[in-house]
């Protein structure tokens, strides 16, 4: 992700429906404070996903002997 500044006035069209900007002339673009970008869903999966595996096994751990 970085942050663009744009040297002269571009022609942009917007595509709808979600408003966003399509530009297709990158050639007066400056790129400043680039950092990678990677988003929290993949870390939201695991915490999730762990969270209900230990759930289950402590369950069946604490739950052993009364199912009998």
């Amino acid at each position: 992700m970085c942050l663009a500044s744009f040297r002269e006035n571009i022609h942009a069209s917007t595509k709808l429906p979600t408003c966003g900007f399509i530009i297709t002339d990158w050639k007066n673009v400056d790129y400043t404070n680039c950092v990678e970008f990677e988003p929290a869903v993949g870390w939201f999966l695991i915490i999730v996903y762990t969270s209900i595996c230990v759930a289950t096994f402590v369950g069946i751990f604490v739950m052993r002997g009364y199912l009998i």
